[in-house]
């Protein structure tokens, strides 16, 4: 499988790599029957590992985490990374789909059922979307999805759910899927199907992105952008050294 180099930042490792480079190891992983997880990772996700064990140990459960975020993308080139741009969670999400929907069986596990029917009203339908409420510490609830993934026996599962619950579903899942591709990509599919509005790319490049989703979803999204905005800003002057330190970065 393609090995891609990776920078810590803060207390995560954070994988440099492209749309491309995940549609050949997923292609890879497929082919010879393996497993993988991948996380689609912005500022939010490496702050909270840092405030919390919990999540950061089940943030561990994923193989390679790539970088969502030009804050994020920004921070690893300050670390010596050689990374043009992101890996944006609706395209990655769409790019998987627009690859592998044809010829591979996939899951969508999150979003609902509106999410659910204006996807489907565009794109081939999925073998399985699950958009009951799951809930990761219910071990009934993970004995079913248990089956529900063993009867479709896919080759690609979509997690769907957010932060943190997608993180400690892959936590209590990781050990019984035994082939396959796991891919977080949080609310994309509320995107890609139109339900919400997709960040433009201009505002992706400047890193900006949050700002366009705050204005869309202010309510929901003040108070925690408010707080991992400012602990993101904050665990960069506190690490930068000794990330720098640390990091031994080889390009690829």
């Amino acid at each position: 499988m393609l090995s891609l180099s990776s920078l810590e930042v803060f207390n995560t490792k954070i994988h440099i790599g492209t749309y491309d480079d995940l549609l050949q190891i997923i292609s890879e992983v497929i082919e010879t029957n393996k497993t993988v997880s991948i996380d689609t990772s912005n500022t939010m996700i490496v702050s909270l590992a840092v405030i919390d064990n919990n999540f950061h140990a089940a943030l561990k459960s994923f193989d390679i985490l790539v970088p969502d975020s030009m804050p994020l993308v920004w921070y690893l080139r300050l670390l010596g990374g050689n990374i043009k741009d992101t890996c944006y969670g609706p395209e990655t999400a769409l790019r998987v789909w627009n690859k592998f929907s044809e010829t591979n069986k996939i899951i969508i596990i999150g979003s609902d059922q509106e999410t659910q029917a204006l996807f489907e009203s565009k794109y081939k339908k999925p073998v399985k979307w699950i958009t009951s409420n799951i809930d990761p510490d219910n071990f009934e609830t993970i004995e079913w999805l248990e089956k529900e993934i063993q009867e479709v026996d896919p080759d690609i599962i979509f997690l769907g759910l957010g932060c943190p619950k997608s993180y400690y579903l892959l936590q209590r899942l990781q050990s019984r899927i035994k082939r396959g591709v796991i891919i977080h990509v949080g609310g994309s599919f509320d995107l890609i199907s139109g339900k919400n509005k997709i960040t433009p790319v201009k505002m992706q490049k400047l890193g900006l992105g949050w700002l366009f989703r705050l204005c869309e979803e202010p309510k929901r999204l003040f108070p925690r952008y408010l707080k991992y905005n400012s602990l993101f800003i904050l665990f960069v002057l506190l690490y930068y050294f000794k990330n720098k330190k640390n990091n031994k970065f080889v390009k690829r």
